[in-house]
């Protein structure tokens, strides 16, 4: 299992903190998620990041605070 964070480079919002999308290759796999986000924003490049299952876990504990 590998865990994701997400970020559409939509131009318009180049001053605004970038939207940011978490997904574990449990629930959804790698290139649909990649595709998933570039169909919702209507963008082709998405910026990914690996993430190690401590910072996963520890971005949901911060979310549910």
């Amino acid at each position: 299992m590998a865990y994701y964070k997400l970020e559409p480079q939509i131009p318009s919002h180049s001053k605004s903190k970038p939207i940011t999308h978490y997904i574990n290759t449990d629930e959804e796999s790698y290139g649909h998620g990649y595709y998933r986000i570039q169909l919702m924003y209507d963008v082709d490049e998405v910026h990914a990041k690996e993430l190690t299952e401590a910072e996963y876990l520890a971005r949901r504990r911060k979310k549910s605070d």
